[in-house]
């Protein structure tokens, strides 16, 4: 028996061989199980990305559509300086990806910014799991050179931005690194291969946007680049910031439930190419950061083809959103035991959009203008009464109880 999904045949052996791996495969494990907890200005800064990336999604949206003057409701509303430069993506001839560039002047920091999956088409892209070669089916202008390779560990001068992490993170106490997991460097990315529908996804959206990320890479030039995503646009956005990086930019990526892209190879590469580091660092040279969520099972997939992650984990241990700041760890290697893939558990994976979602923040929902009301401009209540909740002193009785405030 075969199926048609888009535009692969599968056999019922490839569909129930694809959902037993979802379920129980994975690749082999990072040596270490060393975890740290994350700094405040670590969690603030991801947070911040978090609303950011959630933007995305309303993107040509039904409800709340983002608009050029960068409103679309709730989620606009954090970011007052934030200017529209343009949006991007569609239904391409075999993918779907979709996105929008901005700026922020007063801070002078630009983004690329790309949506998870919303649509039938972006499900297409993310089901053609066939592996494929990496940076051999774009246009010659858009592929780095054998100059541009050579230089790969180190950002043109005229195009770096000064202290462009974390601004003014003090040094945590000394961690020691397990020394098997420094990437070693490599000039080549040999034997690389990547998703077949992100790469897709990636040559098509570089072709057919190819006017505005050369327009976004040549302004600006003294701004703070950040490449971000959720999902499928965290896929995306390793693609894009890497390529970026190997023109001699000088990005920070920062992606939120990204699935694995590529083979042990291609992880290898993208280790080496990011970081001198085993993923503990976290400073202001740092630029890159791949956020995990408690048994967010599509950071999981894909589990076969030698499908690994890259270093970079950012772990979230809370099944809700909110996490407390010690439920936030940086993890060492790409496939830690001790974070996303050291928690597993059948019935909540199965619990997919919330796990999927809860970012610190949710992303995904901006489409339907939901998120948190704005507290402190609600009329305050004045009268003879408050309210207690049962971890509150002065709590009597279940449920909540009225305490008179005098």
């Amino acid at each position: 028996m075969t199926f048609t999904i888009g535009i692969m045949n599968l056999t019922l052996g490839q569909v129930v061989a694809y959902l037993y791996a979802s379920l129980f495969g994975e690749p082999p494990a990072t040596l270490s199980k060393t975890r740290v907890q994350a700094s405040q200005e670590l969690y603030n800064f991801t947070a911040k990305f978090s609303r950011i990336a959630n933007i995305a999604y309303c993107v040509n949206a039904p409800v709340t559509p983002l608009r050029t003057d960068f409103t679309c409701g709730e989620s606009c509303r954090y970011f007052p300086n934030m200017t529209l430069d343009s949006v991007f993506g569609g239904d391409f001839y075999s993918t779907s990806i979709t996105g929008y560039i901005a700026y922020d002047h007063l801070n002078k920091e630009k983004y690329v910014v790309i949506r998870g999956t919303f649509s039938i088409p972006d499900a297409v892209t993310d089901i053609q799991f066939q592996q494929s070669p990496w940076l051999v089916e774009l246009p010659k202008h858009l592929i780095p050179t054998q100059d541009d390779m050579k230089q790969r560990w180190a950002v043109r001068p005229d195009l770096e931005v000064e202290n462009k992490g974390l601004d003014n993170l003090k040094e945590r106490a000394l961690v020691v690194e397990d020394p098997r997991l420094i990437p070693i460097k490599t000039s080549e990315c040999k034997g690389c291969m990547i998703h077949d529908g992100f790469a897709k996804a990636f040559n098509e959206t570089m072709v057919n946007a190819a006017p505005q990320f050369e327009k976004f890479l040549t302004n600006h030039t003294d701004y703070k680049m950040y490449v971000t995503g959720h999902s499928l646009g965290a896929a995306q956005a390793l693609l894009f910031a890497t390529h970026f990086k190997l023109l001699g930019h000088d990005p920070t990526m920062i992606n939120f439930g990204q699935p694995r892209v590529g083979n042990s190879e291609f992880a290898n590469y993208i280790n080496q190419l990011w970081f001198n580091d085993t993923g503990l660092e976290v400073n202001d040279k740092r630029r890159n950061y791949r956020l995990t969520h408690w048994n967010d099972i599509f950071v999981g997939l894909p589990d076969w083809s030698n499908y690994t992650h890259a270093i970079g984990e950012v772990y979230i241990d809370q099944e809700s959103v909110y996490p407390a700041l010690d439920k936030v760890s940086v993890c060492e290697g790409g496939e830690n035991e001790a974070c996303h893939r050291g928690t597993f558990n059948l019935w909540s994976r199965i619990d997919l959009l919330q796990n999927h979602l809860a970012y610190i923040y949710y992303i995904g929902y901006c489409a339907l203008n939901i998120g948190r009301r704005n507290v402190l401009a609600m009329p305050k209540y004045h009268g003879n009464n408050s309210y207690k909740y049962a971890t509150e002193p002065g709590y009597t009785g279940p449920g909540r109880t009225l305490v008179p405030t005098n």
